[in-house]
C-alpha cells in the first residue's frame, strides 16, 4: 500500500494503476477496469465498449501482483 496513508480501496487501486503502468499499459487502456471513465465530446459519441473480455483478461493477467506494495 501507499506509504503514509490510511489503507483503504483506494489505496488498492493508486497500486493497481501503477501495476498496470508497469506492465506497459496507458491510463486510458485501464481506467474502466478501475471503474473510471474519461468524460470527452468524442467519449459520448458511438456506442462500441471498452475492450473486449479477453483484452481485459490478458491486462489483469500482465500484472505482477507479487511487486505490489
Amino acid at each position: 500500500m501507499k506509504v503514509g496513508r490510511k489503507k483503504n480501496f483506494h489505496s488498492l487501486r493508486h497500486n493497481i494503476a501503477d501495476a498496470f503502468r508497469d506492465a506497459g499499459y496507458i491510463d486510458e487502456e485501464f481506467n474502466v477496469l478501475l471503474g473510471h471513465t474519461k468524460k470527452t465530446t468524442t467519449g459520448i459519441y458511438g456506442t462500441l465498449s471498452q475492450g473486449n473480455l479477453q483484452q481485459r483478461i490478458e491486462m489483469i493477467e500482465a500484472v505482477n501482483y507479487a511487486g505490489l506494495h
